[in-house]
């Protein structure tokens, strides 16, 4: 058998091990669904959790004078609020064999409250605390532990916040694709400072930057609610832009999908487009920037399919055109003026 020393130093390795994984947004739903596993196999699991969180100073929302052993009583105290069936957060496999009833159901809750009463008070506290961002150039792609999937494009931001009742994101900034996973119980909510997009079991783009948000279906259905008014049904195909503070229903349109995700491919595909608005697009994607010396230029509309890590052929592209003359300049940008 195993010595109380050596028994004592593999649950503080084990503990160290899982804390570190938990604070890492990059951690896979598999990694956390075996962290769940592992913290409800023993209360000694949970006890070692909760002493590495005290000595982390993540006890957010505690009083700093608890013990541990006062929260673990809080944990199984059937009368608190701080512990919610954490089934509806983590999926639990389905392929690991069942633990016994009588032995199972307090060490879940016990897990749950090291989520909920000592990380947080949050629902899922681990996803709450990451924000998700990316700088120039940059694309992300992550699935969530319910199966949902979203690709993150350059120079974006999102919050993730899930409850019992809602699966909800907040798109601060940018631009991401979502394929919602169906779950007729808890909605799959994104947020803008414009909007509320409602999926329906669906695959969608959500592009927000400055001034407006427009979405575009490319399965399934949606609904999406300006902030001041009355939500408008978008299907497979179609389009809509929510502006800020819109009093009226949003219109909807067809869409060309393949344009509105090409930035997956990292290819921007425009109709006719302000050049200002172009050059704003490329800035997402490349160190080397794009600047108009002439501000008349920026209402010139442009067309065509380009490589958007390519701001040189670009430029080149408008010489050709005789729209504009290319010159760089000693800080490497690509300075735009009049032909």
């Amino acid at each position: 058998g195993e010595s109380m020393n050596t028994y004592k130093d593999r649950m503080v390795d084990e503990a160290s091990e899982w804390f570190a994984l938990m604070q890492d947004p990059e951690t896979p739903a598999k990694e956390r669904e075996d962290f769940v596993q592992w913290l409800g196999a023993t209360a000694d699991h949970v006890r070692e959790y909760l002493t590495l969180a005290a000595l982390r100073n993540d006890l957010k929302g505690l009083k700093s004078s608890q013990t541990i052993d006062e929260l673990i009583a809080l944990a199984k105290d059937p009368r608190g609020d701080n512990v919610v069936p954490l089934s509806a957060f983590i999926p639990l496999s389905r392929s690991q064999p069942p633990r016994r009833e009588f032995n199972r159901r307090p060490l879940v809750a016990l897990a749950a409250a090291v989520f909920f009463a000592v990380i947080g008070f949050s629902a899922w506290g681990y996803l709450n605390r990451n924000t998700y961002t990316t700088g120039i150039g940059e694309q992300k792609s992550f699935t969530l532990p319910d199966g949902s999937l979203i690709t993150l494009n350059a120079v974006s931001r999102l919050k993730i916040h899930y409850t019992e009742k809602y699966r909800d994101i907040r798109l601060e900034n940018g631009e991401a694709l979502f394929e919602a996973a169906k779950d007729p119980s808890r909605p799959f909510r994104v947020m803008t400072e414009d909007a509320v997009i409602q999926a329906i079991g669906t695959r969608f783009n959500v592009y927000h930057r400055e001034a407006d948000t427009t979405v575009s279906v490319l399965e399934g259905a949606i609904d999406v609610r300006p902030t001041d008014s009355q939500p408008s049904r978008v299907t497979q195909g179609q389009r809509t832009s929510v502006a800020p503070k819109q009093k009226a229903k949003p219109a909807v349109t067809a869409a060309n999908t393949e344009a509105d995700i090409a930035w997956r491919q990292r290819r921007l595909i425009f109709d006719s487009r302000p050049l200002k608005k172009v050059i704003e697009e490329f800035n997402l994607y490349n160190e080397t920037r794009l600047e108009l010396a002439d501000p008349s230029l920026g209402e010139l509309q442009v067309g065509g399919n380009f490589n958007a890590n390519d701001p040189k052929s670009f430029a080149l592209f408008l010489e050709k055109a005789n729209l504009a003359r290319a010159q760089k300049d000693g800080d490497g940008a690509i300075t735009l003026t009049a032909p």
